[in-house]
């Protein structure tokens, strides 16, 4: 069993390297900081592009450079835990959950995001996290019978996705016309995906060989087709160094990634839930 989850890095912090978690760098071809790990800038790869895409140059890399039975990807602050979440922290967040949604009557626009990350703060505690979880999913994934493991959503209690991404709404709208054009099957999903509550963030997923060609097939093409048609608009000259458009394929592949585990679990696709462990260290 071959599984590989991509850490992405795009600078010095705490390493994150066993038998399952590859540390790579992202946007190693632009970067002035060389960082002794794989780079996403090595064969068939769209590093230069990292600007835009962030973390997705380490999933195109990986699609065309690995052959794994599992593909994923997390990030050096956010790694996948097979913690429980605390009890009365989850009923606690819960409750305040719901008075957002009750506040938000009285005082719309009012917005409460409710995550379960599991946050820890020391170097041990976190490569101890990281070696559990390489034991759990090892486990986990031994039959093959998983398609793809995923973080729990997180909710918003007073904005839709759509509204959360206010600053990027023009590219949103783009998105939605060309997926109504060229996309009609996945455009539904999408658009749930952007009017609802709910978010799978950070593009963190783990997927089955098969799935993850079937992802990488559709997010990629859809990504090319948003940035051809913002510069046949004459909307920029050069979407990789213009900075007003700084991440924003990034941010697009997020929805894209969600509203695609959306899918998976509509076709009734065997998707399992983790917890994300957040590592909160000031100088990283």
């Amino acid at each position: 069993m071959d599984i590989k989850i991509l850490v992405a890095y795009h600078k010095e912090s705490t390493l994150i390297e066993n038998e399952v978690f590859m540390p790579v760098q992202v946007g190693k071809q632009l970067s002035n900081c060389i960082l002794e790990m794989q780079g996403d800038n090595e064969g068939d790869n769209i590093s230069e592009k990292n600007s835009t895409y962030c973390e997705m140059t380490a999933v195109y890399w990986a699609w065309k450079n690995l052959s794994c039975d599992y593909y994923g990807l997390c990030h050096y602050r956010r790694l996948f835990s097979s913690a429980s979440f605390p009890i009365l922290e989850k009923i606690k967040m819960k409750l305040s959950y719901l008075k957002a949604k009750i506040l938000n009557f009285y005082s719309p626009g009012y917005c409460l995001c409710l995550n379960s990350m599991i946050h820890i703060s020391d170097e041990k505690s976190i490569l101890f996290s990281s070696d559990c979880f390489a034991r759990y999913v090892e486990k986990k994934l031994a039959d093959m019978s998983i398609h793809a493991i995923v973080p729990y959503p997180i909710y918003f209690s007073g904005l839709n996705v759509y509204r959360f991404f206010g600053d990027h709404i023009f590219h949103f709208n783009l998105l939605l016309e060309i997926l109504k054009e060229k996309y009609p099957l996945f455009y539904p999903y999408v658009k749930d995906c952007l009017f609802g509550n709910k978010l799978y963030s950070s593009n963190m997923f783990i997927m089955k060989y098969d799935v993850f060609d079937q992802y990488c097939n559709l997010i990629f093409p859809i990504l090319e087709e948003h940035r051809k048609k913002l510069l046949e608009m004459r909307w920029c000259y050069d979407l990789d160094n213009e900075k007003c458009f700084a991440r924003v394929s990034g941010y697009i592949a997020e929805v894209l990634t969600s509203a695609f585990i959306m899918m998976l679990i509509k076709y009734k696709k065997n998707v399992q839930l983790v917890h994300v462990a957040y590592y909160s260290v000031d100088n990283v």
